[in-house]
């Protein structure tokens, strides 16, 4: 990221802490809504989401989603057609 921004990675640490947060908080941020969308919006497998999203695993994705929101990402999904 901080090669792409043209900037060492020690200044994109400084800036962000400067701000408050972290790469962690904004790559989880940027995840988050990434994954809600496709959730929302496909019916892929959640193999396939996960590596849209940057994670190497349908069990890693179900586990990262669970610590963000206290559901699985199928239990999310089926929420949304409960409504």
């Amino acid at each position: 990221m901080a090669q792409q921004l043209s900037v060492s990675e020690r200044t994109l640490h400084r800036e962000l802490s400067h701000e408050g947060t972290r790469f962690r908080d904004v790559l989880d941020g940027v995840r988050f809504e990434r994954a809600r969308t496709l959730l929302r919006e496909s019916n892929a497998p959640l193999d396939t989401l996960a590596a849209r999203i940057g994670l190497q695993s349908r069990q890693s994705f179900i586990r990262w989603f669970r610590q963000h929101t206290g559901t699985t990402p199928d239990r999310y999904r089926k929420g949304l057609h409960n409504d």
